[in-house]
């Protein structure tokens, strides 16, 4: 179904979906305003989902999100580098292997 087709039906799940990828079909009918006005309404209904929903459970407007890096996220890091390192150096040494003979 199309973007226009299913947002004039009432689905509000047009609005939540890749942006980018409807963005400029509906751009098209900026100026139409059954369109504007369904895509208004699918916003508000996403948006109150949003707001009553579990999602929103201790947010505050005092809150504070902080990002926090973890140990394990970092033992990752470090292992990728290691690894990496390692395939490099294997590559470099089947290349000169193979130039030998």
């Amino acid at each position: 179904m199309d973007v226009l087709n299913g947002l004039m039906a009432g689905g509000d799940g047009w609005d939540c979906n890749d942006g980018a990828k409807w963005t400029q079909k509906l751009v098209e009918y900026k100026d139409d305003p059954q369109v504007v006005s369904a895509m208004r309404e699918a916003t508000k209904h996403i948006l109150y989902t949003v707001a009553n929903s579990n999602a929103m459970n201790g947010v505050s407007a005092n809150m504070q999100v902080v990002e926090a890096t973890t140990w394990w996220q970092i033992l990752i890091i470090v292992l990728d580098v290691v690894f990496g390192l390692l395939a490099a150096v294997s590559i470099a040494r089947l290349v000169i292997g193979i130039k030998k003979k």
